[in-house]
């Protein structure tokens, strides 16, 4: 339903201003619980698309969010964005593709600056890891038929369905253009801060974190 009001919206049919149907009106049409209208229309909001209003109802945004892939006619084939990332990568991500003495740089600037917050590709701790059960579900997948499928290692981007859901999920509800090819599934969110930050970061640049992200 989520996605359905915002390409409504997209398309034209739902107005900037427009009032959408009370929620338990619109779960009685629909035949569905109204808590569920409640949870869609709170995203809405979240995200921008719409306007709750206090004691007067729900309403499409006045200001929606940046949605170039509705700018793009249905022909068209030419893309609405810069496909191109408007800052530099840092291409060198493994020590082995360092010389000594970038190596030597690299280290001795990291070891200097002191960091607060130490962010790596991730370690779990052993004191509080499920170590007995990890072992009798590696013995059982072990001994299972589909032992060969279970325990090989997947693409490296992630599971191919999961990657073109969300990229079905990302241009119906935030407007954008992207497919499976550019979504990077990781192993939880520090993963993700740990291959960003080696992308983008280098030393002796400063980072601003958030309290509570850490």
């Amino acid at each position: 339903m989520e996605s359905e009001i915002i390409q409504l919206i997209c398309r034209g049919v739902l107005q900037p201003g427009h009032a959408l149907p009370p929620s338990r009106e619109l779960a009685q049409s629909l035949r569905i619980n109204r808590k569920t209208v409640v949870a869609t229309y709170g995203e809405l909001d979240a995200q921008g698309w719409v306007e709750i209003r206090d004691r007067s109802g729900v309403y499409v945004s006045s200001h929606l969010p940046d949605t170039p892939a509705s700018a793009v006619k249905q022909n068209s084939k030419k893309p609405a964005r810069n496909r191109q990332p408007a800052f530099p990568l840092i291409k060198r991500l493994y020590p082995d593709d360092l010389t000594l003495n970038e190596q030597y740089l690299e280290t001795a600037a990291i070891a200097t600056a002191q960091p607060q917050y130490k962010i790596d590709d991730g370690f779990p701790d052993p004191r509080i890891a499920p170590i007995d059960q990890l072992v009798r579900e590696y013995r059982r997948l072990g001994k299972s038929r589909l032992a060969n499928q279970l325990l090989m290692y997947g693409p490296e981007q992630g599971s191919y369905r999961l990657r073109v859901e969300l990229a079905g999920f990302l241009n119906r509800t935030r407007g954008m253009q992207v497919t499976e090819k550019e979504i990077l599934v990781t192993k939880g969110t520090q993963m993700a801060i740990y291959l960003t930050t080696r992308l983008l970061i280098r030393p002796g640049d400063t980072v601003f974190v958030p309290e509570h992200w850490l």
